[in-house]
């Protein structure tokens, strides 16, 4: 059952240092369930309780906001591997989805119930504290991310923006080369700016020598000016 998915396994944060034999045998003692969902499926509904949180096994999904009106602002995107829900279930926060995960792939997702993640149940072969460490660290470096993210806004110009998020995805991934998880209208929603604007300012930045792209295909091609423009 678990087979398919051995490698997002092995490189995800949350099984660190758990041999990969023990996760299969707990998955499979604690009847966790995979659901399938195809391209723009909703995985969860923004207000609904929030009982389990999930692990991406495959494809790409994308948290979004909608407004009365219908429109909606991406606000972040999930890859395979990742986790998500955990945070609300270590707050004191009420429990409910805080946005609306729509699928921007096919994807697959486990879901692990609360009692399980919060060791309410535990197995004795299963090292908790090993599995809760692993969340905490993801919290933590989600937190960073965030506080990084935000540093996009210290700067009300277009380009400040643009040079300040690609400098941070430089940094996180130690490559000159930015493969973005999402369209030009979604890294529009996500920065705030208009998408004419966007696609008018990544033109200028292309001139100047700044940067190279191709769809969602992003080259850096002058880092410390970058850094100076964010």
């Amino acid at each position: 059952m678990y087979e398919k998915y051995h490698s997002v396994l092995r490189k995800s944060g949350l099984f660190r240092g758990i041999p990969l034999a023990l996760v299969e045998r707990a998955m499979q003692e604690m009847e966790l369930f995979i659901t399938a969902y195809r391209k723009r499926d909703i995985i969860v509904t923004e207000g609904n309780p929030l009982a389990q949180c999930g692990f991406m096994l495959s494809g790409e999904a994308a948290y979004v906001k909608y407004t009365a009106s219908g429109d909606r602002t991406l606000v972040e995107h999930i890859g395979a591997g990742r986790l998500f829900g955990e945070v609300l279930l270590f707050s004191t926060a009420p429990k409910l989805w805080p946005a609306t995960l729509v699928a921007r792939t096919d994807c697959a997702v486990l879901f692990i119930p609360a009692e399980w993640m919060l060791g309410q149940k535990t197995l004795p072969y299963l090292p908790y504290h090993q599995m809760m460490a692993n969340t905490l660290e993801a919290i933590c470096d989600r937190t960073v991310s965030l506080f990084d993210f935000l540093g996009c806004f210290k700067t009300r110009t277009i380009r400040g923006k643009i040079s300040s998020y690609l400098y941070q995805q430089y940094l996180a991934g130690k490559s000159t080369v930015i493969e973005l998880p999402f369209d030009r209208d979604e890294w529009a929603d996500l920065l705030f700016v208009p998408r004419p604007s966007l696609s008018r300012e990544l033109s200028n930045m292309k001139k100047d020598g700044l940067i190279d792209y191709y769809k969602s295909s992003i080259h850096i091609l002058n880092i410390r000016g970058l850094q100076l423009q964010g």
